[in-house]
Order: structure tokens, then C-alpha cells, then sequence
């Protein structure tokens, strides 16, 4: 299958040579390249300069007849960092080469800005353990848990850059981030958010919780963490970080009493971008997900941190 468009200036034969689509690797490192600065990339090429290619790391990880499963790395010093997309094979300009056989693609400057201009958002299911008891046997402690929406209410007032959402037994997170514009991505200093609230709820209810905490990429532009409007609510983000966490919880659920439960769950993408020595923690795998059970206590926590802020 060719990609040679012949509307778009082509990649000098200097250094690049021009490859079908379907010879693009699974697996491979390899960089976008915005279609736009091919004449000033040749311009560097033609007078025997060594080129800066400025382009995005990427990692195709699936193929098929309309479009690629892609990674992109937006962090490979400071930390371990990427997320997932999809990549239109209309938008894919050229496929080439250089001359040590690096791959690059070629894509639209419309396509290539918009992974810059991409919204993504840190979330977490905070669950109360005991709720469906204290319901039950219809306990003294039934009018503290009425109070729940008012305690939340408390806490999120100081954070108001994050949004909160509540059933009568867990809670919802949600932060947003814009790596290629502030580069503010603090995984981090989420995460003690999360420790935090949760020693709020211990300390204003009496309850224990546990969390579940993973990232991702929103379907929406805009940087608001959510759209209210009278009886609709929207967290402008597509179902699958949910899904995620509560196929987590279902297997935490179907450990309930064969194992100890910890007090964080953190999905594998989540953990990976932390600036943490990995060792310390070991994978729990169930089907295609993975996640590490973490210790609560902060001062444990921050002890393994390289790095580390304060809320």
C-alpha cells in the first residue's frame, strides 16, 4: 500500500528512504514527525547539517485497515509516561527510513498538534468498607453516614481543582492535566490527595476505605474535569479508566476475607509514571489489567518517592 502523497513535499532521498504503510513496525520505537517542517528538515539534510527532528515518541502497538493502535511516550527521562491513541492512517502522510534504518511517520500538522493539545485526567475510586452493614442492622452510625455529601463537601473546598463525585458508599476523583502545555503532570501529588481524603473519611465517619487510582487521556479538549447542568452530569471522558478501576474492584471483591486487603490499588500506567522506586511493590495481574497494591501510610509512601511535593 503506498503513502506517497504527492500534494506534500517529500522527505529528502538523502537521508529518508519512503516505505508502504503496511512495513510500518509493531512494537518499534519510532518518531511523529510533523508533515509541515519536511522542507525545512531538507533544507538542514541538502547542506550536510545533522538534522532536529522534533518529533514525538511513539510505539505502534496494533494495526488494522483504518487506523494504528499507538502509544505515545510523553515522558521517557523524567519519568515513565504514556497513554494511549489512535492514529488514522489518513492523517499518515509518509512512512520512511533514515539511513540507519529508524522509522518515522509523517503526518498531518492538524493531527500532529492535536496530541499537544490533548486533556488528561488522574482518577480514583475512594470506597467505604462497612456501609452495606451499618444499612443493614440499620446502626447509630447510619445518621454520621447521612452527613457523608456535607464531609465531602468540607474537604473539596479546598481542592477545587479537582472534581468529586459521590454515591452513598464511594466517591469518585478526577484531576486534569495538560502535559505539552504546562508540563504539570504530578502523579504524585495526587496520589497524597487520595491518602489524605482518605484519613479525612476515616477521621470524620469512623469508616476505612480503600482506593483504586489509574490515568488516561479525556475524549474532550477542554480542561474542565466535568459538565454539570442542572440534572446532567458529564465527566467529558470516555468510560474506560471507570471500567478499569471497577474491574479492579471486582477482583479486590472476590478476594474479600482470602487475602489482606491493602489500602491503594494502583493500575499499572498510574504506578509506571510515578517517580518511585518500582521495586518496592509487586504486580497483581488479572486478565489484561495490572495494578500494585500500595501501602497507605504516606510516611511509608514518600520514603520510596525520588521525588515529592506537598498538596
Amino acid at each position: 500500500m503506498s503513502i506517497i502523497r504527492n500534494n506534500f513535499p517529500k522527505p529528502t532521498e538523502k537521508f529518508f528512504g519512503i516505505k508502504p504503510i503496511d512495513q510500518v513496525p509493531l512494537n518499534d520505537d519510532l518518531y511523529l514527525i510533523d508533515v509541515s517542517t519536511i522542507e525545512s528538515i531538507n533544507v538542514v539534510l541538502e547542506s550536510n547539517n545533522s538534522p532536529q527532528l522534533k518529533g514525538l515518541y511513539s510505539v505502534i502497538k496494533n494495526k488494522n485497515s483504518n487506523y494504528f493502535d499507538i502509544e505515545i511516550v510523553l515522558d521517557q527521562f523524567d519519568r515513565t509516561h504514556s497513554y494511549q491513541d489512535q492514529l488514522s492512517l489518513s492523517d499518515i502522510i509518509y512512512y520512511a527510513t533514515d539511513e540507519d534504518g529508524h522509522p518515522y511517520l509523517f503526518i498531518t500538522s492538524q493531527r500532529y498538534k492535536s496530541f499537544y493539545r490533548r486533556v488528561f485526567s488522574n482518577f480514583a475510586l475512594v470506597d467505604l468498607i462497612g456501609v452495606k452493614k451499618i444499612i443493614e442492622q440499620n446502626s447509630s452510625e447510619l445518621t454520621k453516614l447521612e452527613e457523608l455529601p456535607k464531609i465531602i463537601d468540607r474537604f473539596a473546598h479546598n481542592y477545587e481543582s479537582v472534581f468529586f463525585f459521590s454515591f452513598a458508599d464511594s466517591v469518585w476523583l478526577k484531576s486534569n492535566w495538560t502535559y505539552f502545555k504546562t508540563k504539570n503532570y504530578d502523579p504524585e501529588n495526587f496520589l497524597k490527595l487520595v491518602i489524605t481524603f482518605q484519613d479525612y473519611l476515616k477521621q470524620e465517619t469512623g469508616l476505612e476505605s480503600y482506593s483504586i487510582i489509574t490515568q488516561g487521556a479525556n475524549l474532550y479538549s477542554t480542561e474542565e474535569t466535568a459538565h454539570i447542568n442542572k440534572n446532567h452530569v458529564s465527566l467529558l471522558t470516555l468510560g474506560t479508566p471507570f471500567s478499569t478501576m471497577y474491574q479492579i474492584d471486582r477482583f479486590l471483591q472476590s478476594c474479600a476475607g482470602k487475602s489482606v486487603r491493602n489500602d491503594i490499588y494502583l493500575e499499572a500506567s498510574f504506578y509506571l509514571s510515578l517517580n518511585l522506586y518500582k521495586n518496592q511493590f509487586k504486580p497483581i495481574k488479572r486478565n489484561e489489567i495490572e495494578f500494585y497494591p500500595v501501602e497507605k501510610s504516606i510516611q511509608n509512601i514518600l520514603k520510596c518517592f525520588e521525588t515529592s511535593k506537598e498538596i
